[in-house]
């Protein structure tokens, strides 16, 4: 599909941040990879105000997770009707959707994983050695699936697409590690400071989601850097904050 740089939704103009890249014939998986602003309101657009709104509801972002977290906060999600045309395109690159970190981790585990929404809990087992330590108790927490929030196969083309993005990105080339299949995606990767977009140290902040991996996902790593200081580039903060820690958990999921 043709990608014109720019939309104009009511009086609001909405551009895509990389041109080069977004600019003119692109497929969605570009869209993708390339976070083009644009594209994802025509998706969103193809879709209709009642479907976007209704994968909101199942991806539970209406409520809490119930576990207790601190700051942990509801978003209304209101009517598909009473929305402004505006505001509708501008949730469609998350602009305007506040969610917190919990919300957005039980998320994508169901778009790579399970495909079903799971209640998260920040305890999967309790073990309890006897006092001379030759029996082991384990309890284990029992999972509990609230929702199907989207089809089986479709979860398996995320996967695919969520790979694509950290594999033919070269800017997340300090967040890959050799042998394995890693997911990603920006969320969004240049946030305005006090609302001013700008190229400067400690003006920008950076918010990624990562999977270990996509062929046995195991770990969600979200990643925020709030303005970091000694570099504007996510490439340089973030991807590589993320490729230490990749590498940790899978030699420790090896170790166990």
């Amino acid at each position: 599909g043709r990608d014109d740089g720019s939309v104009k939704i009511d009086v609001y103009t909405i551009q895509d941040a990389d041109k080069e890249a977004c600019t003119w014939y692109h497929s969605f998986q570009d869209a993708l990879v390339n976070s083009c602003n644009v594209w994802m309101i025509r998706i969103v657009e193809a879709l209709g105000k009642e479907i976007y709104y209704n994968y909101l509801n199942k991806f539970w972002f209406w409520d809490s997770t119930g576990i207790e977290l601190a700051e942990e906060k509801n978003w209304s999600v209101p009517k598909a009707w009473a929305i402004s045309m505006a505001w509708f395109f501008n949730n469609s690159f998350w602009q305007w959707v506040t969610v917190t970190q919990i919300q957005l981790a039980a998320a994508y585990s169901a778009l790579v994983n399970w495909w079903k929404y799971i209640k998260p809990t920040i305890i999967s087992q309790i073990r309890e050695k006897s006092a001379n330590n030759d029996n082991i108790t384990i309890q284990e927490k029992v999972a509990h699936s609230l929702r199907q929030a989207i089809r089986p196969e479709v979860s398996e083309e995320m996967r695919t697409a969520l790979f694509t993005v950290a594999d033919t990105n070269n800017q997340y080339k300090t967040a890959r590690v050799e042998w394995y299949r890693l997911g990603a995606k920006s969320w969004t990767s240049q946030i305005a400071y006090k609302w001013i977009y700008q190229r400067w140290v400690w003006w920008t902040q950076a918010t990624f989601a990562w999977i270990v991996s996509i062929d046995d996902p195991e770990y969600i790593v979200l990643i925020w850097l709030s303005r970091p200081r000694t570099s504007q580039w996510w490439v340089w903060t973030a991807c590589k904050i993320f490729g230490d820690i990749a590498t940790f958990l899978i030699w420790y999921s090896m170790m166990e």
